[in-house]
């Protein structure tokens, strides 16, 4: 029993004295003697690309509208041109006047020198004269010309009994 327990012992110590460095993160010991074992230096860490964002430069057009307000139009710019918000094509800078068709508001043009005179129902409809004034005159829905300001009687006379007798 103790010529077997030396024997172990001598084993180990020999396992142990040949292969010592072979717990070093390298556990192929077995089969490689330790002068065979390549040898490995740090392991250098390598940068892993940055994904960034880049984000297309935009360009801002301010469209003045007919009723004074603006709108902001944003363009991306390509390498042939522009690129509009509806995904439209410019070969050039798009002037304010190509791009009011498609973003800017409609309004109508201010009533100035009218005047509106509701007439009341006729057949369920409401009956609306406008009549507009050019210089001292006022011209009627008709061509007709006014040199006073009518009421609304006399427009009601004209507008109203002829719309009821179908003329």
């Amino acid at each position: 029993m103790a010529k077997r327990i030396n024997f172990v012992t001598i084993l180990l110590i020999t396992l142990f004295t040949e292969n010592i460095f072979a717990f070093d993160n390298f556990w192929d010991w077995h089969s490689q003697r330790f002068f065979h074992r390549p040898r490995f230096g740090p392991v250098p860490m390598i940068q892993p690309p940055i994904a960034e964002m880049i984000e297309p430069q935009i360009v801002t057009i301010l469209i003045t509208n007919n009723n004074g307000s603006q709108t902001e139009i944003k363009l991306t710019p390509t390498a042939d041109g522009f690129i509009g918000p509806k995904g439209e094509f410019y070969s050039a800078m798009p002037t304010q006047d190509q791009l009011k068709p498609l973003y800017g508001l409609y309004s109508p043009p201010p009533v100035r020198n009218n005047l509106i005179y509701y007439l009341g129902k006729v057949n369920g409809i409401e009956k609306i004269v406008v009549l507009t004034k050019e210089g001292s005159e006022y011209i009627g829905p008709r061509g007709e010309k006014y040199f006073n300001l009518p009421t609304a009687e006399e427009l009601k006379i004209i507008y109203v009994t002829t719309a009821n007798s179908g003329t």
